[in-house]
């Protein structure tokens, strides 16, 4: 059975941090794949040259490396290990890091800087605000149980939609090096198949804050 022990972004996004295992005595790794949100269906980032043991592999993967500034949005990690019976089928693993502080910045900007207490709007405008911050909560929501249940495609799917409602530029890779967000990280990392939340504490406070102005929108 493949195992995948670590599969993480670093805090100052700048590595990724792999640790597989193989414990099945008739199967060998044959390849450790990463996809990113654009290349998922397609050719991937293969790291098999880097395999130097059938039974474990151990990598710190630099975004230098891969070919960006920075790691930011989601990376899913594909491993396959084949057995030395051939009457058996190649075994799969596969499992998700991310970070999605922007999409939690985005929620806090639309709440503070669109007040729906004592909206000066039409009520049509006052409404459509209000949808929207509602929909974009909800999306969030969503994106968080897609990652945990490794649902990829799904989150791909609500993260294309987030990138329209935010006006993120998601082909930028400067986006989240800021001296603001430093530090600033609401990160998804796989832990021995399994997907876990690990947040700054800048986050906490952040959501503190965004959790006090959804009240005051709603007390409005």
């Amino acid at each position: 059975m493949i195992t995948i022990n670590k599969f993480a972004i670093s805090q100052d996004f700048k590595t990724i941090e792999i640790r597989v295992e193989e414990d099945a005595p008739s199967f060998a790794l044959k390849d450790v794949i990463i996809y990113t949100r654009d290349t998922y269906g397609k050719v991937g980032f293969s790291l098999k040259t880097h395999i130097l043991q059938p039974k474990s592999f151990i990598y710190t993967l630099s975004a230098e490396e891969f070919g960006v500034d920075a790691f930011s949005g989601i990376y899913i990690l594909k491993v396959t290990s084949v057995p030395t019976d051939t009457t058996v089928r190649e075994s799969v693993q596969v499992g998700i890091a991310a970070n999605i502080f922007k999409y939690k910045q985005c929620l806090l900007d639309k709440v503070l800087k669109n007040p729906l207490s004592g909206c000066n709007d039409s009520i049509e405008n006052c409404q459509e605000k209000e949808e929207r911050i509602c929909y974009i909560n909800s999306l969030l929501s969503s994106l968080d149980f897609a990652l945990k249940e490794i649902d990829f495609l799904d989150a791909i799917k609500i993260t294309e939609e987030l990138d329209v409602l935010c006006d993120i530029c998601h082909s930028c890779d400067n986006d989240i090096i800021t001296q603001d967000n430093k530090n600033k990280n609401i990160l998804y990392q796989t832990d021995n198949n399994s997907i876990f939340l690990n947040e700054s504490e800048k986050v906490m406070i952040l959501k503190k804050k965004l959790l006090q102005a959804l009240t005051n929108q709603d007390n409005g």
